[in-house]
């Protein structure tokens, strides 16, 4: 009798956490890649099993084609990412933090660089963000709860979860005393776009962003880079970039990474005349900076 393989889709989920935690657990460097790879997975998977736990047909990405058949056969494309976030909050009315969101989108945005592209990995930035993970795993398998093993199953993981937790407490505990005493950007701007710790300081040397836990450096148009929208130079301080923040899904507004300067909008125009880029609230139809006026106008 030929021998099978099988797996629902919250014991596949399991599989791969189980062997994210192994290789986090492994000497070699690379052995982190795989510990992200299988995270990833793991947490595509189980927001998978959350939708089917609501309905099968959630699990395909076109509803309109769902069909018992095609999940037998396994030949369908299934829910993407985005779908899978949108499904979770306005169908089941599971609703993730917007922290959580982060740290799904950190993840699959490391997954897919290291599927599709060349990578670096920071190994601290890898221990926070597999930390961070394994915190969204949870609350993800609690909407489901019906596995025959779950307090034993919870029990796993919120072990494997203490003791990454138990590096990040000490890593920052520090690193608490640097912090106290750096200076720091704007507190908008606090959070490492790479590990997700609050541990971003101004590094005064350099006249650059900096994080203490993961040591990554970030110019500050690194960091508006990181935003929803680069808004260009900051009309108060030399070197300073605007971000624009979105603090809901109607209002935001542009804050310098460096200074903390705030305006609702960018006035950041280019002179028609010399090409540079310059500060106009009043918006003047020429479009000429200062100087160009001065010259053409005096």
């Amino acid at each position: 009798m030929t021998e099978k393989l099988s797996f629902t889709l919250i014991e596949n989920s399991f599989c791969f956490l189980e062997s994210a935690i192994k290789y986090s657990k492994e000497k070699e460097r690379r052995d982190w890649k795989y510990a992200i790879l299988n995270l990833a997975n793991a947490l595509e998977l189980m927001m998978k099993a959350v939708l089917e736990k609501e309905h099968w047909s959630l699990v395909f990405e076109s509803i309109d084609s769902a069909s018992r058949e095609k999940i037998i056969k396994g030949n369908f494309q299934s829910v993407n990412f985005e779908t899978s976030i949108n499904r979770l909050e306005n169908i089941v009315n599971f609703k993730l933090s917007a922290r959580d969101l982060t740290y799904l989108k950190k993840i699959r945005d490391i997954r897919n660089k290291i599927t599709h592209f060349s990578f670096e990995i920071n190994i601290e930035e890898t221990k926070s963000i597999v930390a961070r993970g394994l915190g969204v795993f949870i609350k993800l398998y609690k909407k489901i709860d019906t596995y025959k093993n779950a307090d034993d199953i919870l029990h796993f993981i919120n072990s494997e979860l203490i003791e990454f937790e138990k590096y990040v407490k000490l890593r920052l505990a520090e690193i608490k005393d640097d912090l106290r005493a750096s200076k720091r950007p704007d507190k908008i701007f606090h959070s490492c776009p790479l590990c997700l710790q609050n541990t971003i300081i101004i590094n005064t040397n350099f006249d650059e962003l900096f994080c203490k836990f993961c040591g990554a450096e970030f110019s500050y148009n690194d960091v508006a880079n990181y935003s929803e929208g680069n808004g260009g130079s900051c009309p108060e301080c030399e070197n300073g970039r605007l971000a624009f923040v979105v603090y809901n899904s109607e209002e935001g507004e542009f804050i310098c990474t460096k200074c903390g300067f705030k305006s609702d909008y960018s006035y950041n125009v280019q002179c028609t005349s010399c090409q540079n880029t310059y500060w106009d609230e009043n918006g003047n139809d020429d479009y000429l900076c200062e100087s160009c006026y001065k010259s053409n106008y005096d």
